[in-house]
């Protein structure tokens, strides 16, 4: 590939942007979009048979009842935003930075029946009155390419369970949802890398998790780690925002 003369040093800047890391001191801050990987790649521990038993008497209600990973999500609309902050790098090389969750939008791929003949749909949405904790990620920089690598993490959830039952026509019946709170953690591990600047959206952060750069394309690297309900352990697939790859993409540094 060739450049004019007088853009040489540009083309040399951006091409070097996409292999270095966005500035000395690590990820800028700013929001991180997830996707589930597939459908149902994300199973919520919840024992159906005992929540549907308690949609048909509210009185014996409780999520804590959990057994197995029952309840799944996973489709086009299913996301989590994370807000990251400052990062900081240690003397070997690691940079720490801590990340809150800022949304989420986790739609049920299957129906819940209820022994009493209702039919509901289900969603998880984060809990508008709760404080939503910061968690450090570690991010372990390759030895060959500063500029990705591979980190670890424990995230806490605080969410609601929103439950929406179908009318006689199969219409959900907004009136008539239940909001149960739903605390869960995301154990997260997998690939990350530091995209080149500026950003297409410039709230977005420069740090992309589940994603990598490879033959001249972003791509989503998926990770299948583990959410954790009390002690029942479920398995969540991950991804990179497929519209800030493509966004990525098309975009010329």
């Amino acid at each position: 590939m060739c450049c004019p003369r007088w853009t040489a040093v540009f083309c040399c800047v951006a091409l070097l942007s996409a292999a270095s890391p966005a500035g000395a001191d690590g990820p800028s801050p700013g929001r991180i979009a997830l996707t589930v990987a597939r459908p149902g790649g994300l199973a919520l521990a919840i024992d159906l048979d005992a929540l549907a038993e308690g949609l048909c008497n509210p009185g014996l209600l409780n999520l804590r009842t959990s057994a197995e990973c029952g309840l799944t999500a996973g489709n086009n609309r299913s996301s989590i935003d994370l807000q990251s902050g400052a990062a900081t790098t240690d003397k070997d090389g690691r940079v720490s930075v801590e990340v809150t969750p800022s949304a989420l939008e986790l739609d049920g791929t299957t129906l819940l029946h209820t022994p009493c003949g209702g039919v509901w749909q289900y969603s998880l949405q984060l809990d508008p009155v709760a404080v939503q904790r910061p968690a450090p990620l570690t991010l372990h920089p390759a030895t060959t390419h500063p500029a990705q690598g591979m980190f670890a993490g424990v995230i806490e959830v605080a969410a609601v369970l929103h439950l929406v039952p179908l009318d006689e026509h199969d219409y959900p019946d907004e009136h008539e949802a239940i909001d149960l709170p739903f605390g869960f953690t995301f154990q997260l591990a997998g690939a990350w890398a530091s995209a080149p600047v500026p950003l297409p959206d410039p709230a977005d952060s420069d740090l992309l998790l589940f994603a990598g750069f490879d033959g001249g394309l972003w791509r989503p690297r998926p990770g299948c780690e583990w959410t954790i309900f009390g002690r029942i352990l479920c398995e969540s697939c991950l991804e990179a925002e497929s519209n800030v790859l493509k966004s990525l993409n098309a975009t010329p540094f």
